[in-house]
C-alpha cells in the first residue's frame, strides 16, 4: 500500500545505542509535543502558548537537520562537531544556534494532500526575504504583483540555515558560524523577530506564544520565509480565489481526512 504521507528520506545508519536510547527520548518528547499543539489546524488570526523544553526540542532538530543533510550527502560537519550535545553527552553545544517558531496555517486555494501532505518536511537553506515576495504595484493598494528576485536577509554570520514543519508546528533553525559573538547573534535574532513572524525559543524559557508564520504564496514552499509586510500584502489578496473556491478546497480536504481516517482504521 502506498503510504498516506510521504517525508524526506532519512538514514537509518545510527548505531542501536543511540536510537533506542540516546535519541528515542527526542522523538517521544516531539512526538508529545506535536499531539498537544500541532496535531490540528489553526484559524490565521489565531496564537498559542507552547510549553517547552528547550534541550530536547533543540537537539531533536538539530538529529533531524543532521540525518537530512547526511541523507542527502550535504557537508555536516557543524552537526558532527556537536555530535555530544545531539546525543545528550554533554549540556551545552559548542557552536551557538538559534530556534524560533511559528504556525502553518494553509490559507492558500490548495488543499495540502495536492502536496502529498507532508506530516514532516525539513529543509536546508531558507531565503528570509525581509521585504516580502510580493508587492503592491499601482502606489495605491489594488494591485499586487511577485517581487523578481527579492531581497533576502543578509547574515555575514550565519553558517546555515534550516525549516522543519511538524503537523502546523513550524521552526527555523539557524546555526551560527563558530567565531560568532554572542552580542552579534542577539543583535540578529532580535532582527529577525521584529522583520519576521516567527518567535525565538530561549534557552531560559519554558514558555513561548506563536502565531501564523505562513501565507497563501509560501504555505508550501516553507523555504520562502516572508516579512510581516510580505505576510500582510500576500493576505490582502486573498489568495486571489473566491468563497466557491474555498469552498471547494475545504470539502476536498473533508474527503481526504475521511480517506485517511478509514485507512488508519483498517490498519
Amino acid at each position: 500500500m502506498v503510504s498516506v504521507f510521504e517525508a524526506h528520506p532519512m538514514i537509518k545508519d545510527v548505531c542501536a545505542v543511540c536510537n533506542n536510547e540516546k535519541l528515542s527520548e527526542l522523538d517521544q518528547y516531539v512526538l508529545e509535543m506535536v499531539k498537544r499543539y500541532f496535531y490540528k489546524e489553526y484559524g490565521p488570526e489565531q496564537q498559542i502558548d507552547v510549553m517547552y523544553d528547550y534541550n530536547l526540542l533543540s537537539r531533536f532538530l538539530m538529529k533531524t537537520c543532521y540525518n537530512s543533510d547526511r541523507s542527502f550527502k550535504l557537508n555536516s560537519d557543524w552537526f558532527r562537531e556537536n555530535r555530544q550535545y545531539i546525543l545528550g553527552e554533554e549540556n551545552e553545544s559548542k557552536y551557538s544556534f538559534s530556534v524560533f517558531g511559528g504556525i502553518a496555517v494553509n490559507t492558500s486555494p490548495l488543499p495540502a494532500f495536492f502536496f502529498d501532505n507532508k506530516q514532516l518536511e525539513v529543509l536546508n537553506g531558507t531565503q528570509l526575504l525581509a521585504q516580502g515576495m510580493l508587492r503592491y504595484s499601482d502606489g495605491i493598494g489594488r494591485k499586487v504583483e511577485v517581487v523578481k528576485n527579492a531581497a533576502v536577509l543578509n547574515i555575514s554570520i550565519k553558517h546555515s540555515s534550516y525549516v522543519m514543519r511538524i503537523g502546523a508546528g513550524q521552526f527555523l533553525l539557524i546555526l551560527w558560524n563558530k567565531n560568532a559573538e554572542e552580542k552579534d547573534i542577539q543583535i540578529h535574532e532580535k532582527l529577525i523577530e521584529k522583520v519576521f513572524p516567527y518567535s525565538l525559543y530561549k534557552e531560559d524559557n519554558t514558555s513561548i506564544k506563536i502565531r501564523r508564520c505562513t501565507h497563501a504564496f509560501n504555505y508550501h514552499r516553507i523555504n520562502l520565509i516572508d516579512s510581516y509586510l510580505g505576510m500582510e500584502i500576500a493576505d490582502s489578496t486573498k489568495g486571489f480565489v473566491q468563497s466557491p473556491q474555498l469552498a471547494g478546497k475545504k470539502l476536498g480536504e473533508d474527503e481526504w481526512n475521511k480517506y485517511v481516517k478509514n485507512l488508519r482504521e483498517e490498519k
